[in-house]
């Protein structure tokens, strides 16, 4: 007999890491899997109640425009885990709504399992959602290898399985500069984040940063992902009216490839430690999330890059400091001096190295197996 499973995800990157959760609990057992997630969910055959990454956003204002719609799917997952009851409930990253998720799970005394996979980033926000998530949930599965540290002395049961990216920045690519039809020049790649509304933020800013780029160290070939998180008329208005015309491939294509790229801050900043590619960090939000954020972070960058490293071996340009003056500087310094170019590739693998052996995914379900069928 089957069985029940419940898998909450919340933005693009979760999805990618729930889709691959999910393919490897399939190998381990025989699971009826329900959840809320995206298309790559949907893909591995899990029956979602609903998707939620296509509204995906960051920032406390972004997250109240969309408050009543994040509030029906919360319901209407109560609502299930209720008349359902899973054997547990899997939730990946997605804090806003997942520790709340968590928290009603046992003060309505549900007979589920709660099981965390890839951990809020409660080493930035400080010990009080620390202790709100140990009260909560019955297993953490943590994908950065400090984050096993953080959680000591809470009495919650944690464990590092090394980090998903390994296994999907594994398989092969193609030379970028073939594909690209492009000779001699350096490639830059211009990666403007997983969001449409980081994605409108940040790309003319990435698109003026190349303009001032060309000028001082030309000629210089500029790349974007082949998908944009963005619907085809604004991306056709932003990219039209950009100083320059990127070419398209994809994104991990970009990042193996490029000479070096400007990245949004995020997931893809590790991605791009992967493959060793020098980069700057930029990132905007609006003015209310910034100033929550100064007052809230504990920590002295947010880059993942810097905080696996435990110090600032990449640029990172946020807010008022994310202008293509400025990122141009730090790009033309990087490129032009080969020293530092070097000692930022070195840095980049030691960061690749504590991420851990490909196996992540396949780790983590093992772990979860164990914990229903037992």
């Amino acid at each position: 007999m089957s069985i029940k499973l419940f898998i909450v995800a919340g933005e693009s990157s979760g999805d990618r890491h729930g889709a691959r959760l999910v393919a490897e609990l399939r190998r381990c057992g025989d699971y009826e899997i329900r959840g809320v997630g995206g298309p790559m969910m949907k893909e591995q055959g899990v029956e979602l109640l609903a998707d939620i990454t296509a509204i995906a956003v960051i920032g406390s204002v972004e997250v109240l425009r969309n408050y009543r719609r994040y509030r029906r799917v919360f319901d209407s997952v109560l609502d299930f885990l209720e008349r359902e009851r899973p054997a547990a409930v899997i939730l990946i990253d997605f804090p806003g709504f997942n520790i709340r998720l968590a928290k009603q799970v046992k003060k309505r005394g549900l007979p589920v399992k709660v099981i965390y996979y890839i951990s809020p980033q409660v080493w930035a926000w400080g010990g009080r959602r620390k202790k709100t998530i140990a009260g909560n949930v019955d297993k953490m599965i943590v994908i950065l290898p400090f984050e096993v540290d953080v959680y000591r002395g809470t009495g919650l049961d944690v464990e590092f399985v090394g980090h998903p990216l390994m296994d999907s920045t594994a398989c092969p690519r193609g030379d970028l500069r073939k594909t690209l039809g492009v000779g001699d020049g350096l490639i830059i790649g211009l990666l403007p984040g997983s969001r449409g509304n980081e994605v409108e933020k940040l790309l003319p800013v990435m698109l003026g940063s190349a303009r001032l780029i060309g000028e001082k160290i030309g000629p210089v070939h500029y790349v974007l992902p082949a998908r944009l998180s963005l619907d085809a008329g604004t991306a056709e208005r932003l990219l039209s009216s950009g100083p320059v015309a990127p070419l398209r491939a994809d994104a991990h294509m970009i990042m193996d490839g490029s000479d070096l790229v400007i990245v949004a801050s995020g997931t893809a900043t590790l991605e791009c430690a992967i493959f060793e590619t020098p980069m700057v960090i930029i990132y905007k939000v609006s003015l209310v999330t910034a100033f929550l954020a100064r007052l809230l972070i504990m920590i002295p960058y947010i880059g993942l890059v810097n905080i696996v490293a435990g110090r600032r071996i990449v640029p990172e340009l946020l807010q008022f400091r994310a202008l293509p003056r400025l990122i141009a500087e730090e790009v033309v310094s990087i490129l032009e001096d080969r020293q530092r170019y070097g000692r930022m590739k070195a840095e980049l693998a030691g960061v690749r190295e504590a991420l851990g052996e490909p196996g992540a995914s396949l780790r983590a379900a093992k772990i979860i197996t164990g914990l229903v069928e037992s």
